[in-house]
């Protein structure tokens, strides 16, 4: 039977190696960047249903918004992409499933994690123009949250433990504001997500926003990133026409968290519970 969790873990020390490998072979910073983000797009490739292609670029949204470059961006092969005839080119927000920021160390750089978040709230911000068919105000509201953007933070390398990790993160996002944090941050041996109960319904607390795990954290970005791109495209739908029945497949078998992952609920002290 396929381990998800072993397959997760098994990318996972490939990923290190790279970056050991990589530093010795490679000296120029910006060659190492190239060839970590490389890396993770293949990665990405190698797993990723072929519904989705995988650039680099900008998005744009229909009121002109745009977002700044972005390291790697996962979007709706059915969708246009505006080319730049390079490999860098423009996307549409309605197409676009998630946007990751690769990093070689998330612990070098000044200010910290600022530029990386700043980056993020740029995407957050875009508005995906969308005709509502059927659905009460709420449910309307609660599926646009669903459909947003997904953002991802992954380091190759960053703090030597939680406790600078976390400080780091709490001052990031302090500076840009807590709705425009990332879904998931991940570096080696731990990953930050948003408590949205988007993985972990059952731990959904509207007082702890985030959730840290340990275990097993590329499993989860990798099983997150998934979730995004099966629920905008509508996952494995069948339908036949003159058959009025309707069926959807789930991954749940294969890509599953056996046992389940233990999540710890963050208490993170923000600038507004300081009084500032």
């Amino acid at each position: 039977m396929f381990n998800f969790l072993k397959y997760s873990k098994a990318i996972e020390r490939v990923m290190g190696e790279w970056h050991s490998y990589s530093q010795e072979v490679l000296y120029q910073s910006t060659d190492l960047g190239f060839a970590r983000e490389h890396f993770v797009k293949d990665v990405l490739l190698s797993f990723l249903p072929k519904s989705i292609i995988i650039g680099s670029g900008e998005i744009i949204d229909g009121d002109g918004r745009r977002s700044g470059q972005q390291d790697i961006i996962v979007y709706h092969a059915d969708f246009p992409v505006i080319t730049s005839l390079t490999p860098v080119n423009v996307f549409l927000a309605e197409g676009v499933f998630a946007t990751i920021e690769v990093k070689s160390n998330l612990s070098t750089g000044e200010p910290s994690l600022f530029a990386t978040f700043n980056n993020v709230q740029k995407v957050l911000s875009l508005v995906k123009a969308a005709e509502i068919i059927s659905g009460s105000d709420a449910e309307v509201r609660k599926l646009q949250e669903l459909s947003t953007i997904k953002t991802y933070i992954v380091g190759y390398a960053g703090w030597k433990n939680k406790k600078s990790l976390l400080e780091n993160f709490v001052a990031a996002g302090n500076q840009t504001g807590w709705n425009c944090v990332p879904h998931l941050l991940y570096q080696p041996g731990v990953c930050v997500l948003r408590n949205d109960g988007f993985i972990n319904p059952e731990s959904t607390d509207e007082k702890t926003g985030f959730l840290l795990n340990e275990e097993n954290p590329f499993s989860v970005f990798l099983h997150h990133l998934l979730k995004a791109i099966m629920f905008n495209t509508g996952g494995m739908t069948v339908k036949v026409k003159g058959i009025d029945a309707l069926m959807s497949y789930y991954l749940n078998p294969y890509f599953n968290f056996n046992p389940p992952l233990k999540f710890e609920r963050l208490n993170l002290l923000t600038d507004s519970e300081h009084g500032k």
